[in-house]
């Protein structure tokens, strides 16, 4: 009997490995008999989620110190990052405060590079060519 056990997740390897190469193309609902064909096994052994490996968790009740020491922890995250609770935050009324305005940039003061450029012409009187372009 015990050589019998492996043909069962051998057929699974097989339906998984047949619907990825061929079933999927021709009937693409296919897999749902694959999963459904474990879950009707795992009811058939009777196998309960524990037996899968699947335990819940082992949550222990905190004892008082580690209570109190949470609740000291809270409040002092609370007074580090300014927030406020329910009850404060519902005693707040009124609109926010406008932000600062930045101030206004003072205007460049001109160098004495500047100064020197500025009282040289920079552009020449604009003459006309007396020559003609030929027509062609």
């Amino acid at each position: 009997m015990r050589k019998l056990a492996i043909l069962e997740p051998l057929l699974v390897f097989g339906l998984i490995v047949a619907y990825i190469w061929k079933l999927r193309f021709t009937h693409p609902r296919c897999w749902i008999a694959i999963p459904a064909l474990m879950l009707l096994s795992h009811l058939l052994h009777r196998e309960g989620p524990r037996a899968l490996g699947f335990e819940p968790r082992k949550v222990g009740k905190p004892s008082i110190a580690t209570r109190a020491a949470a609740v000291e922890k809270r409040l002092a995250t609370r007074v580090a990052r300014h927030t406020a609770g329910p009850r404060q935050k519902a005693a707040i009324h009124g609109a926010p405060p406008a932000p600062p305005m930045p101030p206004e940039p003072a205007p460049p003061e001109p160098d004495a590079s500047d100064a020197s450029a500025a009282s040289t012409p920079t552009s020449t009187p604009l003459t006309k060519s007396r020559t003609r372009a030929s027509p062609a």
